[in-house]
């Protein structure tokens, strides 16, 4: 037998036992939704990483900017710009369907065939190929 073993608390009350709420019990609260927490928090994040280089002009002023810092403040620069980014592709699966790979094939697994058909003055001449995995 599977489930749950009787008087076991389920999530709910153990947030409530412990004076916490869920994050979507926070959200409603908020009126606003984890993807927006999300993208509040990468922009913080990353606000917070480049203020060092907030005053650059240009890309090489940047680059320079950063090459000048203290190898602990560029370490933590990287560290909270990877955050931002992590963050960032976390949020991709709320904006963008992720795609199956499909695997095309012939007959009983083999080589696909086509077939292309040309009118070429007035006359019709097919031409068949295959993928050339034979």
């Amino acid at each position: 037998m599977g489930g749950r073993i009787t008087g076991t608390l389920n999530k709910a009350t153990l947030l409530k036992r412990d004076n916490l709420i869920s994050v979507l019990e926070v959200c409603r609260k908020l009126k606003t939704t984890p993807p927006e927490i999300l993208a509040e928090g990468m922009l913080l994040i990353r606000q917070i990483a480049l203020s060092p280089v907030a005053g650059a002009k240009s890309v090489e002023e940047q680059n320079a900017l950063i090459a000048s810092l203290p190898d602990k403040v560029r370490d933590r620069l990287v560290k909270y710009v990877m955050a931002s980014c992590d963050i960032a592709s976390t949020l991709m699966e709320y904006g963008y369907p992720k795609l199956a790979r499909v695997e095309h094939t012939g007959a009983d697994g083999g080589a696909i065939q086509l077939e292309q058909v040309k009118i070429s003055g007035g006359h019709v001449v097919n031409e068949r190929f295959t993928d050339g995995a034979s």
